[in-house]
């Protein structure tokens, strides 16, 4: 996004500024004033929090700078100007039509899934952990034997999934994980006992991700998602 947003506004003549807010909503409040206070009409926000960043709207609503909320949607749109966000429900669908298909390539009829949960204070993690719900049941295929709350941090989901994983015994089909990002540390513990392989090898699993990650891509190139 900000590779596409520096593209365009160069093409056009747009003097673009970035910030990065490192996950941290009173940081990027912070950013927000200061960008305003720098003379900017417009701020494109990837949002961290929902109800944190409303204070924020006003303030640009008052200063007459135009607002892009993207990702994630505030709290209130009283003061948001335009909201750009994926379709959760098409991506966990088609999430889930991918997971069926993996299946069938290897001849699996029940599928037993392990889900990878996000930080539910998020509107993407509660969205497509309701979206999967819908569509595993609709399938009548998939079990979901546990879930892993990665709260958005990769060690949360390296230390929850190992211990899932152990509590299992490493019996399950299938990894359903909402951000390509946490296929890593699913990786490194599947490594760590042994369970890891491309498809057709010993430790394969039918891994599912979401959003499209350079590292995604590579995993399913490789045979490993």
């Amino acid at each position: 996004e900000q590779k596409q947003a520096e593209k365009i506004c160069a093409e056009r003549g747009i003097e673009l500024v970035t910030v990065i807010a490192d996950n941290d909503a009173a940081k990027q409040q912070n950013q927000i004033e200061d960008l305003i206070s720098q003379g900017c009409q417009a701020i494109i926000i990837v949002l961290v929090d929902k109800d944190a960043i409303l204070s924020s709207l006003e303030v640009c609503k008052e200063a007459g700078v135009y607002t892009i909320c993207c990702g994630r949607q505030p709290a209130d749109m009283t003061n948001c100007d335009v909201f750009i966000s994926a379709d959760n429900d098409e991506m966990t669908r088609l999430g889930v039509e991918a997971l069926l298909e993996g299946a069938d390539e290897v001849g699996l009829d029940k599928i037993r899934v392990v889900e990878f949960v996000g930080k539910l204070t998020d509107q993407n993690a509660v969205e497509r952990t309701e979206y999967f719900k819908k569509y595993a049941e609709a399938s009548r295929r998939i079990v979901i034997l546990g879930q892993v709350s990665t709260e958005w941090n990769q060690d949360t989901a390296f230390s929850r999934f190992s211990d899932l994983y152990n509590t299992l015994g490493g019996e399950f089909d299938a990894l359903f994980i909402p951000a390509d990002s946490y296929i890593t540390p699913a990786e490194s513990v599947l490594q760590a006992n042994n369970d890891w392989g491309k498809k057709g090898e010993d430790g394969y699993h039918i891994i599912i991700g979401m959003d499209g990650s350079a590292t995604a891509i590579s995993y399913i190139l490789d045979g490993y998602a």
